[in-house]
Protein backbone atom coordinates (compact mmCIF):
# COMPACT_ATOMS: atom_id res chain seq x y z
CA UNK A 1 0.00 0.00 0.00
CA UNK A 2 1.76 3.44 -1.35
CA UNK A 3 3.38 4.76 1.81
CA UNK A 4 1.33 4.11 4.23
CA UNK A 5 2.14 1.97 7.79
CA UNK A 6 0.22 -1.14 7.52
CA UNK A 7 0.52 -1.99 11.07
CA UNK A 8 -1.63 0.97 12.45
CA UNK A 9 -5.63 0.80 12.28
CA UNK A 10 -7.54 0.96 9.14
CA UNK A 11 -11.17 2.11 8.92
CA UNK A 12 -13.05 1.23 5.68
CA UNK A 13 -15.18 3.87 4.48
CA UNK A 14 -17.45 2.58 1.43
CA UNK A 15 -17.93 6.09 0.18
CA UNK A 16 -20.83 5.76 -2.15
CA UNK A 17 -22.15 9.03 -0.97
CA UNK A 18 -22.20 11.59 -3.70
CA UNK A 19 -20.67 14.91 -2.19
CA UNK A 20 -23.58 17.61 -3.09
CA UNK A 21 -21.38 20.36 -1.38
CA UNK A 22 -18.34 20.76 0.46
CA UNK A 23 -20.02 19.74 3.70
CA UNK A 24 -21.10 16.00 2.53
CA UNK A 25 -17.90 13.98 3.30
CA UNK A 26 -17.01 16.59 6.43
CA UNK A 27 -17.26 13.81 8.80
CA UNK A 28 -14.43 11.73 6.88
CA UNK A 29 -12.39 14.75 6.70
CA UNK A 30 -12.86 15.65 10.72
CA UNK A 31 -12.34 11.79 11.65
CA UNK A 32 -9.05 11.75 9.40
CA UNK A 33 -8.17 15.17 11.02
CA UNK A 34 -8.95 13.73 14.57
CA UNK A 35 -7.34 10.27 13.98
CA UNK A 36 -3.85 10.83 12.27
CA UNK A 37 -2.88 7.07 13.74
CA UNK A 38 -5.82 5.44 12.13
CA UNK A 39 -5.37 4.57 8.32
CA UNK A 40 -8.70 5.88 6.23
CA UNK A 41 -9.33 3.03 3.31
CA UNK A 42 -12.09 5.20 1.50
CA UNK A 43 -13.89 3.44 -1.99
CA UNK A 44 -14.44 6.03 -4.48
CA UNK A 45 -17.61 5.01 -6.42
CA UNK A 46 -18.71 8.05 -8.75
CA UNK A 47 -21.36 6.23 -10.84
CA UNK A 48 -21.33 2.41 -9.58
CA UNK A 49 -17.67 3.15 -10.83
CA UNK A 50 -16.20 5.70 -12.79
CA UNK A 51 -18.41 6.98 -15.11
CA UNK A 52 -18.58 7.19 -18.32
CA UNK A 53 -16.59 10.53 -19.27
CA UNK A 54 -12.65 10.71 -18.80
CA UNK A 55 -13.21 12.72 -15.76
CA UNK A 56 -15.78 12.26 -12.88
CA UNK A 57 -18.39 15.31 -12.22
CA UNK A 58 -17.33 18.30 -10.72
CA UNK A 59 -18.62 17.52 -7.34
CA UNK A 60 -16.29 14.50 -7.48
CA UNK A 61 -13.18 16.26 -9.26
CA UNK A 62 -13.77 18.83 -6.26
CA UNK A 63 -13.68 16.22 -2.87
CA UNK A 64 -11.08 13.73 -3.81
CA UNK A 65 -8.25 16.16 -4.14
CA UNK A 66 -9.62 17.06 -0.43
CA UNK A 67 -9.56 13.05 0.47
CA UNK A 68 -6.11 12.62 -1.01
CA UNK A 69 -4.47 16.10 0.76
CA UNK A 70 -4.78 13.62 4.10
CA UNK A 71 -1.53 11.71 4.94
CA UNK A 72 -3.53 8.59 6.61
CA UNK A 73 -6.29 8.41 3.64
CA UNK A 74 -5.75 5.97 1.13
CA UNK A 75 -8.58 6.19 -2.06
CA UNK A 76 -9.16 3.20 -4.17
CA UNK A 77 -11.80 3.19 -6.82
CA UNK A 78 -14.55 1.27 -7.38
CA UNK A 79 -15.42 -1.67 -10.24
CA UNK A 80 -18.02 -4.18 -9.71
CA UNK A 81 -17.21 -7.00 -11.95
CA UNK A 82 -20.99 -9.39 -11.37
CA UNK A 83 -18.98 -12.45 -9.99
CA UNK A 84 -16.78 -12.28 -12.93
CA UNK A 85 -19.90 -12.01 -15.80
CA UNK A 86 -18.94 -8.43 -16.24
CA UNK A 87 -17.11 -8.42 -19.90
CA UNK A 88 -13.29 -8.50 -18.91
CA UNK A 89 -12.73 -5.81 -21.65
CA UNK A 90 -15.54 -3.48 -19.75
CA UNK A 91 -14.02 -3.88 -16.36
CA UNK A 92 -10.54 -3.27 -17.42
CA UNK A 93 -12.48 -0.22 -19.40
CA UNK A 94 -13.50 1.63 -15.94
CA UNK A 95 -9.92 0.46 -13.98
CA UNK A 96 -8.26 2.23 -17.46
CA UNK A 97 -10.46 5.39 -16.62
CA UNK A 98 -9.63 5.66 -13.29
CA UNK A 99 -5.70 5.59 -14.14
CA UNK A 100 -6.31 8.62 -16.52
CA UNK A 101 -7.45 10.62 -14.28
CA UNK A 102 -4.01 11.15 -12.37
CA UNK A 103 -2.60 12.20 -16.11
CA UNK A 104 -5.97 14.55 -17.32
CA UNK A 105 -5.20 17.73 -18.50
CA UNK A 106 -8.18 19.02 -17.33
CA UNK A 107 -7.78 17.25 -13.58
CA UNK A 108 -7.21 19.59 -10.61
CA UNK A 109 -4.18 18.23 -8.86
CA UNK A 110 -4.54 15.24 -6.63
CA UNK A 111 -7.58 13.91 -8.57
CA UNK A 112 -6.41 10.40 -8.29
CA UNK A 113 -7.01 6.76 -6.79
CA UNK A 114 -4.04 4.12 -5.98
CA UNK A 115 -6.25 1.29 -6.40
CA UNK A 116 -9.39 -0.65 -7.33
CA UNK A 117 -12.08 -1.65 -4.90
CA UNK A 118 -13.44 -5.44 -7.40
CA UNK A 119 -16.72 -5.97 -6.02
CA UNK A 120 -18.86 -9.45 -6.36
CA UNK A 121 -16.10 -11.32 -7.25
CA UNK A 122 -16.46 -15.01 -7.04
CA UNK A 123 -15.96 -17.53 -3.60
CA UNK A 124 -16.09 -20.50 -5.53
CA UNK A 125 -13.10 -21.15 -7.72
CA UNK A 126 -13.03 -21.71 -11.48
CA UNK A 127 -10.14 -21.54 -14.01
CA UNK A 128 -12.01 -19.04 -16.26
CA UNK A 129 -12.44 -16.24 -12.87
CA UNK A 130 -9.16 -17.19 -11.68
CA UNK A 131 -7.57 -15.64 -15.30
CA UNK A 132 -10.21 -12.88 -15.25
CA UNK A 133 -8.55 -11.56 -11.87
CA UNK A 134 -5.53 -12.29 -12.48
CA UNK A 135 -5.80 -10.03 -15.57
CA UNK A 136 -7.64 -7.49 -13.64
CA UNK A 137 -5.07 -7.60 -10.79
CA UNK A 138 -1.79 -7.58 -13.29
CA UNK A 139 -3.77 -4.57 -15.23
CA UNK A 140 -4.01 -2.74 -11.98
CA UNK A 141 -0.46 -3.34 -10.59
CA UNK A 142 1.09 -2.26 -14.31
CA UNK A 143 -1.01 1.47 -13.84
CA UNK A 144 1.35 4.14 -13.11
CA UNK A 145 -2.00 6.16 -12.79
CA UNK A 146 -2.91 4.18 -9.99
CA UNK A 147 0.56 4.03 -8.59
CA UNK A 148 1.57 0.97 -10.15
CA UNK A 149 3.14 -1.93 -7.93
CA UNK A 150 2.08 -0.06 -4.92
CA UNK A 151 -1.13 -0.02 -5.79
CA UNK A 152 -4.20 -2.02 -3.84
CA UNK A 153 -6.39 -4.90 -5.21
CA UNK A 154 -9.33 -5.27 -2.96
CA UNK A 155 -11.76 -8.47 -3.72
CA UNK A 156 -15.11 -8.54 -2.07
CA UNK A 157 -16.70 -11.77 -2.68
CA UNK A 158 -18.81 -11.07 0.82
CA UNK A 159 -18.33 -13.97 2.32
CA UNK A 160 -14.88 -16.31 3.04
CA UNK A 161 -13.37 -17.33 -0.12
CA UNK A 162 -12.93 -21.26 0.12
CA UNK A 163 -9.63 -21.92 0.40
CA UNK A 164 -6.83 -21.09 -2.03
CA UNK A 165 -9.74 -19.20 -3.60
CA UNK A 166 -8.03 -16.10 -1.05
CA UNK A 167 -4.93 -16.08 -3.11
CA UNK A 168 -6.63 -16.51 -6.92
CA UNK A 169 -6.35 -13.22 -8.81
CA UNK A 170 -3.37 -12.48 -5.84
CA UNK A 171 -5.42 -9.49 -4.00
CA UNK A 172 -3.85 -7.54 -1.37
CA UNK A 173 -7.24 -7.49 0.32
CA UNK A 174 -10.06 -9.70 0.85
CA UNK A 175 -13.74 -8.79 2.29
CA UNK A 176 -14.30 -11.76 3.84
CA UNK A 177 -17.51 -10.75 5.55
CA UNK A 178 -19.90 -8.15 4.03
CA UNK A 179 -23.20 -8.80 6.43
CA UNK A 180 -25.67 -7.27 9.06
CA UNK A 181 -24.18 -8.08 12.60
CA UNK A 182 -27.29 -10.47 13.60
CA UNK A 183 -25.90 -12.86 10.57
CA UNK A 184 -22.05 -11.79 11.01
CA UNK A 185 -22.70 -13.55 14.74
CA UNK A 186 -24.53 -16.74 13.60
CA UNK A 187 -22.26 -20.19 14.07
CA UNK A 188 -22.84 -21.44 10.72
CA UNK A 189 -21.05 -18.06 9.52
CA UNK A 190 -18.51 -17.72 12.05
CA UNK A 191 -17.43 -22.08 11.37
CA UNK A 192 -17.20 -20.69 7.59
CA UNK A 193 -14.34 -17.97 8.98
CA UNK A 194 -12.54 -19.75 11.38
CA UNK A 195 -12.26 -22.64 7.92
CA UNK A 196 -11.52 -20.02 5.43
CA UNK A 197 -10.83 -16.67 6.22
CA UNK A 198 -7.33 -15.43 5.19
CA UNK A 199 -4.56 -13.87 7.61
CA UNK A 200 -5.24 -11.04 9.54
CA UNK A 201 -3.60 -8.67 7.51
CA UNK A 202 -5.40 -9.01 4.73
CA UNK A 203 -9.13 -9.70 5.92
CA UNK A 204 -11.56 -6.79 5.46
CA UNK A 205 -14.97 -6.87 7.22
CA UNK A 206 -17.87 -4.85 6.97
CA UNK A 207 -20.59 -4.89 9.02
CA UNK A 208 -23.60 -3.06 9.50
CA UNK A 209 -26.64 -2.78 11.56
CA UNK A 210 -24.51 -2.98 15.26
CA UNK A 211 -26.25 -2.00 18.54
CA UNK A 212 -24.91 1.60 19.26
CA UNK A 213 -24.09 0.28 22.65
CA UNK A 214 -22.26 -2.75 21.47
CA UNK A 215 -20.29 -1.22 19.08
CA UNK A 216 -17.08 -0.65 20.54
CA UNK A 217 -17.33 -4.30 21.66
CA UNK A 218 -18.21 -5.38 18.24
CA UNK A 219 -15.27 -3.36 16.68
CA UNK A 220 -12.29 -4.44 18.94
CA UNK A 221 -14.11 -7.85 18.18
CA UNK A 222 -13.29 -7.61 14.50
CA UNK A 223 -10.25 -5.67 14.50
CA UNK A 224 -8.65 -9.23 15.81
CA UNK A 225 -10.03 -11.04 13.12
CA UNK A 226 -9.00 -8.48 10.33
CA UNK A 227 -6.71 -5.38 9.85
CA UNK A 228 -9.78 -3.47 7.92
CA UNK A 229 -12.74 -2.96 9.27
CA UNK A 230 -15.60 -0.79 8.44
CA UNK A 231 -18.77 -1.07 11.08
CA UNK A 232 -22.06 0.99 11.32
CA UNK A 233 -25.28 1.23 13.07
CA UNK A 234 -27.03 1.77 10.39
CA UNK A 235 -29.42 -0.70 8.54
CA UNK A 236 -30.19 0.89 5.32
CA UNK A 237 -27.91 2.73 3.48
CA UNK A 238 -25.08 2.56 5.27
CA UNK A 239 -22.62 3.32 2.17
CA UNK A 240 -24.28 6.34 1.68
CA UNK A 241 -23.97 8.25 5.08
CA UNK A 242 -22.55 8.18 7.76
CA UNK A 243 -24.74 7.59 10.81
CA UNK A 244 -24.91 8.44 14.45
CA UNK A 245 -22.15 5.47 15.02
CA UNK A 246 -19.45 7.07 12.89
CA UNK A 247 -17.88 9.06 15.54
CA UNK A 248 -17.60 5.97 18.13
CA UNK A 249 -16.49 3.55 15.12
CA UNK A 250 -13.39 5.66 14.38
CA UNK A 251 -12.63 6.37 18.51
CA UNK A 252 -12.69 2.45 18.80
CA UNK A 253 -10.17 2.05 15.80
CA UNK A 254 -8.11 4.18 17.93
CA UNK A 255 -7.84 1.48 20.76
CA UNK A 256 -3.80 0.32 20.59
CA UNK A 257 -4.41 -4.06 20.51
CA UNK A 258 -1.91 -6.92 20.43
CA UNK A 259 -2.56 -10.65 19.40
CA UNK A 260 -0.37 -12.69 20.09
CA UNK A 261 -0.70 -16.76 18.36
CA UNK A 262 0.87 -19.55 19.88
CA UNK A 263 0.51 -22.91 18.41
CA UNK A 264 0.29 -25.72 20.83
CA UNK A 265 0.62 -29.70 20.51
CA UNK A 266 -1.13 -32.32 22.42
CA UNK A 267 2.00 -35.18 22.53
CA UNK A 268 5.36 -34.93 22.74
CA UNK A 269 6.40 -31.27 23.39
CA UNK A 270 4.83 -29.56 26.54
CA UNK A 271 2.10 -27.23 25.68
CA UNK A 272 3.26 -23.55 25.79
CA UNK A 273 2.98 -21.59 28.98
CA UNK A 274 2.46 -17.22 28.68
CA UNK A 275 2.30 -15.43 31.34
CA UNK A 276 1.24 -11.79 32.14
CA UNK A 277 3.20 -10.04 34.86
CA UNK A 278 3.18 -6.69 35.77
CA UNK A 279 3.18 -4.28 39.11
CA UNK A 280 0.37 -6.25 40.36
CA UNK A 281 0.40 -10.27 41.20
CA UNK A 282 1.31 -12.29 37.74
CA UNK A 283 -1.41 -13.64 35.66
CA UNK A 284 -1.22 -16.36 34.12
CA UNK A 285 -3.71 -17.70 31.17
CA UNK A 286 -4.58 -21.35 31.54
CA UNK A 287 -4.95 -22.87 27.96
CA UNK A 288 -5.32 -26.77 29.07
CA UNK A 289 -7.29 -28.37 26.72
CA UNK A 290 -8.38 -25.42 24.66
CA UNK A 291 -8.24 -26.29 20.62
CA UNK A 292 -8.95 -22.96 19.19
CA UNK A 293 -10.87 -20.10 21.53
CA UNK A 294 -9.84 -16.50 21.73
CA UNK A 295 -9.33 -14.61 25.65
CA UNK A 296 -9.48 -10.86 25.76
CA UNK A 297 -8.96 -9.20 28.80
CA UNK A 298 -7.62 -5.49 29.35
CA UNK A 299 -5.06 -3.80 31.96
CA UNK A 300 -1.12 -2.64 31.27
CA UNK A 301 1.03 -4.70 32.35
CA UNK A 302 4.21 -7.05 30.75
CA UNK A 303 3.72 -9.88 28.68
CA UNK A 304 6.64 -12.20 28.61
CA UNK A 305 7.81 -15.88 27.77
CA UNK A 306 11.68 -17.66 28.71
CA UNK A 307 12.88 -16.13 25.46
CA UNK A 308 10.96 -12.63 24.98
CA UNK A 309 9.43 -9.49 26.52
CA UNK A 310 7.05 -6.74 25.53
CA UNK A 311 5.04 -4.04 27.22
CA UNK A 312 1.51 -4.60 27.02
CA UNK A 313 -1.48 -1.91 27.11
CA UNK A 314 -5.17 -1.64 26.72
CA UNK A 315 -6.92 -4.58 24.99
CA UNK A 316 -4.73 -8.20 24.98
CA UNK A 317 -6.18 -10.93 22.67
CA UNK A 318 -4.28 -13.87 23.05
CA UNK A 319 -5.07 -17.33 20.99
CA UNK A 320 -3.96 -20.92 20.70
CA UNK A 321 -4.31 -22.49 17.58
CA UNK A 322 -4.07 -26.28 17.15
CA UNK A 323 -1.42 -26.93 14.00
Amino acid sequence: MADMDRTKPWVVMPLYYYPLDEATWKPLYDAAASYPDVNFLVVVNPNSGPGTEPLPGKDYAREVPRLNAFPNVHAVGYVRVDYCRKPLADACAEIDRYARWRRHPDAPPGLHVEGIYVDETPNHYSPSAARYLDHVRRLVKASDGLAGERSTVVHNPGTPPEGELASFGDPDLVCVCEEPYHLFQGDGLQRRLVDWAPEHERCVYQISGVPQDELPAAVHDLCRRGRYVFATDLVDDFYESFGPSWPGFVAANESPQLFVCAPWRRAKAPLPTLALAGSAPGRHLDHSGVKDRWYSRSWSTRLSSSSWSCPVSSRLAVRWLAD
